[in-house]
């Protein structure tokens, strides 16, 4: 009994060693996402009064409700083209979080015209969010008197890229310093957990496709890392007190990866083992699988859920995405400065490949029939 009311009186309570933000008023953009769900948790936990702006669905936010007590959370509508309405999002707020991101650009079924003049097919390009989002952002932070910005952007960022995505969001880091200069800068490798779009990306596309088609080979570096070490490194670096003037994050950029080095054939190979039965490997030279994904994401109609295959997925197959070690001696921090070790792949994937298998988890367990 007295073990039962222990495990009772510690269950919830967040692991991370500093930072909390305990009662602080945060706005997160972006909290309905992959990442925003889990830092949107962490800070209920502690009791911090948040408002997650969304675009006006009541289905992609109820899920967020029962994080927070009664009273704690605020769902406002806003749009990113809005200037009234981000700032009305954030509002009185302490801390502004931005994990605003897209991979693809979202596209109409027909071609529509934009207040400029011109007609697209185009609804949010890398651009628009990547990019003049955070500037923005950056810009209402500063004149409304934030305390701190915290802006995720990643760790494929690079001006010099050849994928929108990656360049957008080099070039949204600069931007929101720029406007925002102690702003902090959390760039993490491919994220993995319960809801990804890397492992479950690949189980997923060699289901749809039969075979799962892997650029030259598959054989460029990543570093992947745990979704909710990053919610856990985010909600650290919530300005509360700091007491320690060493751990402050202020104007600081931290890159987050996981203790381990994968190939994105390894990683299938992994997934392959987990689900119990093998995926062919096809080998696809860059050009072709480019091509192919920007001809996949052209249809809307066949990507309600987000193109299983886009040119973005090609492009990021051809780079490696590892921390650069260099990038310390310029003061770029990592997990360490909050006292955390990240998180293995091999710990915490089965728990949510397994639903991959072929007739489901029983069917190889003994005992259940």
């Amino acid at each position: 009994t007295t073990q039962v009311i222990q495990s009772l009186k510690t269950l919830g309570k967040p692991s991370f060693v500093y930072g909390a933000g305990k009662h602080s008023k945060v706005t997160i953009f972006g909290a309905t996402g992959f990442l925003g769900r889990y830092v949107a948790s962490r800070l209920g936990q502690v009791k911090a009064r948040v408002t997650m702006p969304n675009r006006g669905c009541e289905l992609e936010i109820r899920h967020l409700k029962p994080m927070f007590s009664l009273g704690d959370c605020w769902f406002p509508f806003y749009n990113l083209r809005d200037e009234n309405s981000v700032r009305e999002a954030i509002g009185d707020s302490d801390v502004v979080i931005n994990l605003v991101g897209k991979y693809y650009e979202t596209k109409h079924l027909l071609r529509i015209v934009k207040p400029d003049g011109r007609k697209t097919r185009i609804n949010f390009s890398c651009k628009d969010v990547n990019q003049n989002f955070p500037a923005l952002l950056g810009k209402l932070s500063s004149e409304m008197g934030v305390r701190q910005l915290i802006h995720v952007s990643a760790m494929a960022s690079d001006d010099q890229s050849r994928s929108d995505w990656a360049r957008t969001k080099a070039n949204g880091e600069v931007l929101v310093q720029k406007a925002f200069p102690g702003a902090t800068i959390i760039r993490p490798a491919p994220l993995f957990g319960d809801e990804d779009r890397l492992l479950n990306w690949i189980a997923q596309t060699a289901i749809n496709f039969r075979v799962l088609p892997l650029v030259e080979g598959g054989h460029r570096l990543m570093q992947p890392v745990w979704v909710q070490d990053v919610a856990e490194a985010i909600v650290g670096c919530v300005d509360n007190d700091w007491t320690d003037r060493s751990l402050n994050v202020e104007g600081k950029t931290i890159d987050l990866a996981g203790p381990h080095e994968y190939t994105w054939r390894e990683l299938a190979e992994y997934v392959n083992e987990v689900k119990g039965y093998d995926s062919k490997f096809i080998d696809v030279p860059a050009h072709y699988a480019e091509m192919f994904g920007a001809l996949y994401e052209r249809f809307p109609v066949l990507n309600t859920q987000g193109p299983i295959y886009c040119k973005e997925d090609a492009l990021r197959q051809q780079v490696d995405v590892v921390p650069d070690e260099s990038r310390a001696a310029e003061g770029v921090l990592d997990f360490s400065h909050f006292g955390m070790k990240p998180t293995r792949i091999e710990d915490v994937a089965f728990n949510y490949l397994y639903r991959y298998r072929i007739g489901g988890h029983f069917v190889r367990e003994k005992g259940y029939h």
